[in-house]
């Protein structure tokens, strides 16, 4: 995909990404979490990369993406150079692994899409979490030779699919053929009511209608004090995790939850967030964390994303934010195949950090990697839905 979308998402730096493979394309021995609280952060590129690595810098430093150096020829041929494949292609990703995103555009975009495969399994970049060996081997090396058999020897080997997307299930790990994926089925959208009871774990609802002046909750947020990583994409490590019920008693969390749901529900494409939101800095960040609650009281992560208000709603350059004005912030998160399981319930967690995931944002309109800290603001929360 696009390298500009690993290194930099919605004015932040993927340090769950960046930094961590910085560590270990110099084969040092810090951690991420050394390299991540070193303030300010343009200074570690020399303390913890074995002497100073001018494209660290240059990653950090640049947030725009229609700037010069996003636009240099090297990075506008990378982002270009599937549309010139002349053959089918064979892709395999993983529904958690940071590159997913960037292979579905890519996938979508091939001169010869409708004969190529897109393999997609459980798990992340670097493990394989809720699937066997025997099932990782057979879908991803089996499926390789007897696809390579179809295009090159012309031999039709078994009835695996060749074209179009093999989705694996995350409850029992089975595999569905889809010709076209996401499809366009149901839609459904959910509304957030009961708002000033969200800065409890489950406190606010997901409803399934429209409340009328649902009112609106506030919190603080400091940047001295994020809220920690726990599962997701964007790292080398973790991908589903249990969240536990410490991060949602935070203050600076906002927290809600659906009705449970009668029997099993799959979704299968996007899921889109749309909330109303204002902060008292002249830039600040906001975060969202869309997971399911089993039966059994066990949370796990779905998706998550965060953006900077200077580059919400999938901005490429900074946009102006008045301090305080009202901003309805969209995240439209990486698409996926999830089985909600009966007797479960959505939960969507709403704060200001993802950290050490990503750069905690400093509520100011400098960039974040040059300042030594950064200052609190109040975050308020007037309304939101989710479309799945």
């Amino acid at each position: 995909g696009d390298w500009y979308d690993i290194v930099q998402k919605n004015g932040h730096f993927v340090q769950g990404v960046m930094s961590d493979w910085a560590l270990m394309l110099h084969n040092t021995e810090p951690k991420l979490e050394d390299i991540a609280t070193h303030r300010p952060m343009l200074e570690s590129n020399a303390l913890f990369l074995n002497g100073k690595k001018q494209w660290f810098d240059d990653y950090l430093t640049h947030e725009d993406k229609t700037g010069e150096y996003w636009s240099a020829d090297h990075y506008k041929s990378a982002r270009n150079a599937h549309k010139k494949a002349a053959m089918p292609v064979l892709m395999t990703g993983a529904w958690h692994d940071f590159f997913f995103d960037g292979q579905l555009k890519v996938f979508k975009e091939l001169p010869r899409h409708d004969e190529s495969l897109l393999v997609i399994r459980n798990g992340l970049h670097m493990s394989d979490s809720w699937a066997s060996f025997k099932s990782v081997a057979h879908i991803q090396v089996t499926t390789s030779v007897q696809w390579l058999d179809r295009h090159l020897k012309g031999k039709v080997v078994s009835e695996l699919p060749v074209t179009g997307y093999l989705l694996q299930d995350n409850v029992n790990n089975d595999y569905q053929h889809m010709e076209v994926w996401p499809r366009q089925n149901s839609m459904k959208t959910f509304y957030l009511g009961e708002l000033a009871e969200a800065l409890s774990c489950d406190g606010g609802s997901i409803l399934a209608a429209k409340t009328i002046n649902s009112g609106s909750v506030s919190y603080i947020y400091d940047p001295e004090n994020p809220v920690p990583s726990r599962g997701g994409a964007n790292n080398f490590s973790q991908g589903v995790v249990e969240q536990g019920s410490d991060l949602c008693a935070r203050s600076d969390v906002l927290s809600f939850e659906s009705a449970k749901i009668s029997e099993d529900l799959t979704i299968s494409g996007s899921i889109k967030i749309a909330i109303n939101v204002a902060s008292d800095a002249q830039d600040s960040a906001f975060s969202v964390k869309f997971q399911e609650k089993l039966a059994g009281g066990r949370i796990l992560n779905i998706r998550d994303d965060i953006t900077s208000l200077s580059f919400r709603n999938d901005a490429l350059s900074r946009q102006n934010y008045e301090a305080s004005s009202t901003v309805e912030v969209v995240f439209n998160l990486t698409p996926i195949k999830w089985t909600l399981q009966s007797g479960s319930t959505l939960r969507l967690d709403i704060s200001s950090s993802n950290y050490p995931f990503y750069n905690v944002h400093p509520n100011v309109t400098q960039n974040w990697s040059t300042l030594e800290k950064g200052f609190s603001a109040k975050q308020t929360l007037f309304s939101g839905e989710l479309t799945i």
